[in-house]
């Protein structure tokens, strides 16, 4: 049984981000699909479920807060974790990714390399195939 790949839904208003961290995280073996905003999910995922969600914190169609249970209110992403990703400082962005209810957080500027790194412990914790 081949292993599948673990499958990214990316968010963020901004191309060069997306094409950048899509370019990352494809060569480290990755199934990515991008949004360039929260409105756009739900034509992304027809037919094909993340394993995980990263998310720009600043997004002009959606207010902050209300990130999170704006992507768990799809029914096909209700149990898929949220990761942040922001230019805030590191201690800010914690902070922001637990009020908010993410799952986890990585800053832009300060451990993007990790990126790959924190999405396979993240979306396969024991190393098993994912089915």
């Amino acid at each position: 049984m081949s292993e599948r790949q673990i499958r990214i839904l990316m968010i963020d208003d901004s191309e060069l981000t997306l094409d950048f961290q899509a370019m990352l995280l494809e060569r480290h073996g990755f199934d990515v699909r991008t949004c360039i905003s929260v409105d756009d999910v739900a034509a992304e995922i027809e037919g094909w479920t993340p394993d995980a969600i990263l998310c720009d914190v600043n997004m002009p169609d959606v207010e902050g807060p209300d990130i999170c249970p704006r992507l768990h209110g799809h029914a096909a992403l209700t149990d898929i974790p949220i990761i942040l990703c922001s230019g805030l400082e590191a201690e800010e962005l914690a902070r922001t990714a637990g009020a908010w209810g993410a799952d986890g957080h990585v800053s832009k500027s300060e451990g993007i390399e990790d990126l790959p790194h924190l999405l396979r412990e993240l979306c396969d914790p024991q190393g098993s195939t994912l089915g």
